[in-house]
């Protein structure tokens, strides 16, 4: 196999893997709350409000979309200065790093809406 085509598909399938490996253990927690819920209601056991919401948030901290967002800004961030470093040497490459960096600017301006919102429900 060409080492160009095995470099590319070697990054994207980590991502992958990355992305796989979050989603996988995400599901096995929740998995795990339900089971434990569903033992606690058979032996009989009441079941408070306050506990159905921890579970139904699983953990997510309030703050959790502000994080988020906080994170995908300084990942846009890093593209932009990405894009200025390569800029010097090649020219033509700022406008697609400019390009990709828009993507998680926009996800970061999302989740920073979403909190606001979220924030104020709360309230």
């Amino acid at each position: 196999m060409d080492v160009a085509i095995f470099v590319p598909l070697i990054v994207f399938g980590s991502l992958v893997l990355i992305v796989w490996i979050a989603f996988h253990f995400g599901q096995r927690k929740r998995t795990e709350a339900h089971q434990t819920l569903r033992l606690a209601l058979e032996k009989g056991q009441a079941v408070s409000s306050e506990m159905m919401e921890e579970i139904a948030r699983m953990g997510a901290h309030p703050l959790a979309d502000l994080r988020r967002s906080i994170i995908f800004f300084a990942l846009a961030l890093a593209f932009g200065i990405l894009a200025v470093i390569v800029g010097v040497e090649e020219a033509e490459a700022v406008r697609p790093l400019l390009g990709v960096a828009v993507f998680p600017f926009c996800v970061a301006v999302a989740y920073l809406a979403l909190h606001f919102v979220s924030s104020r429900n709360r309230r």
